[in-house]
C-alpha cells in the first residue's frame, strides 16, 4: 500500500507506519517497512511529477513521512528491550535501540531524517527538524549520557570530568548537521537547524544542547540574512524567558539574545529614517 499508485491509499498507508513497526515481530520486517517507506518517498519526488496537483500532494506525503519518523524512532527503541524496560526507559525519556535496531535507524531512518529535512517545501523541513532529538536519541544514545554520572565514575582517575568521546560515527553525523545546516549556503538550512536546536532544547537533558548544538547556534545570530535573524529570535526567545525557559539562566545565550535585539531594532530605526531625510521642507520630496 506505501507504494500503491494513488496518493490517497499511500496517506492512509503513512499513518499507519508507526503502529506497523511497533507490532512487527522480526527486524527483517522492521527493514522490509523501511525500505518502502523510502520508496514511498522516491514515488512521491515532485520532479518525476508532471501535474501541478500531484506536486501539491507530493510534499503532503513527504511531510507525512516526516511525522512519522518520531514514533518509527520509538517503535524501534521499544521493541529492543523487554517490556518492563521499555517502558522504565520512555518513563525516565532516555530509551536507546539494541545494535540491531541502532542499524536500522543509521540505515533507514537517519537517511530519511536529513532528506527531509533538506527537502524544498518549509512545511516538510519544519516537520523533519521537530524530530531531532528523537532522531538523535536512537541514533547516538552516547550524546544522552548523563555527564555527572560519568564523572562519579571517574573520579578516582585524572579524566573523571573529561567530557565522552564521541565514536566516529556520531562526530561524523555531528559535523554534517553543522556543515550542512549550521553553515548551509542555502539561508533556509540555516533556518532548519535553528529549530533542530529547538527540538533538542525542548526534549533533551540541557548538555545536549551546550556541548554539541549551542556554538553554532550563537554564530547564526550574528547571520547576514534577515530572515534567519528574525527565526533564531522567535524560535529561541520563549526558551529565553526568566523563570519559564530551559535556558534563562544560561548567561551567554541571553547576552547573545540582547545584542541580537538591539542590533534588529538599529537596523529598523535606520530604515525608518530613511524615507524622512529624502523628503525636503514641507514633506516634499527632494529631486
Amino acid at each position: 500500500l506505501l507504494q500503491d499508485p494513488a496518493p490517497e491509499v499511500r496517506l492512509a498507508a503513512l499513518r499507519n507506519v508507526a503502529g506497523i513497526m511497533q507490532v512487527a515481530s522480526s527486524q527483517v520486517a522492521q527493514r522490509k517497512v523501511l525500505k518502502l517507506l523510502q520508496a514511498s518517498m522516491g514515488k512521491a519526488d515532485p520532479a518525476a511529477v508532471a501535474a501541478k496537483a500531484a506536486k501539491a500532494e507530493s510534499w503532503r506525503l513527504r511531510q507525512l513521512v516526516a511525522l512519522q519518523l518520531g514514533s518509527v524512532c520509538d517503535a524501534l527503541c521499544a521493541k529492543s528491550g523487554s517490556p518492563t524496560a521499555s517502558a522504565a526507559a520512555a518513563a525516565a525519556g532516555a530509551g536507546s535501540a539494541d545494535a540491531a535496531s541502532t542499524d536500522l535507524i543509521w540505515d533507514c531512518v537517519l537517511p530519511l531524517f536529513l532528506k527531509l529535512c533538506d527537502d524544498g517545501v518549509a512545511e516538510v523541513r519544519d516537520e523533519a527538524a521537530r524530530t531531532t532529538s528523537k532522531a538523535l536519541r536512537a541514533a547516538t544514545p552516547e550524546l544522552f549520557a548523563d555527564p555527572e554520572k560519568d564523572n562519579s565514575e571517574g573520579s578516582s582517575g585524572c579524566l573523571g570530568g573529561a567530557k565522552p568521546v564521541l565514536s566516529a560515527k556520531t562526530s561524523k553525523l555531528m559535523q554534517k548537521l553543522i556543515t550542512n545546516f549550521a553553515r548551509g549556503r542555502n539561508f533556509r538550512s540555516r533556518m532548519t537547524y535553528i529549530r533542530m536546536c529547538d527540538s533538542i532544547i525542548r526534549e533533551s537533558p540541557p548538555h545536549v544542547f551546550t556541548e554539541h548544538f549551542m556554538q553554532p547556534l550563537v554564530r547564526l545570530s550574528w547571520d547576514r540574512v534577515r530572515n534567519v535573524q528574525l527565526c533564531w529570535a522567535t524560535t529561541i526567545a520563549p526558551h529565553l524567558r526568566k523563570g519559564t525557559g530551559r535556558l534563562s539562566s544560561n548567561a551567554d545565550l541571553v547576552a547573545t539574545a540582547h545584542r541580537m535585539a538591539y542590533r534588529l531594532s538599529e537596523t529598523d530605526e535606520k530604515k525608518r529614517r530613511v524615507p524622512e531625510e529624502r523628503r525636503g521642507v514641507g514633506g516634499a520630496p527632494l529631486l
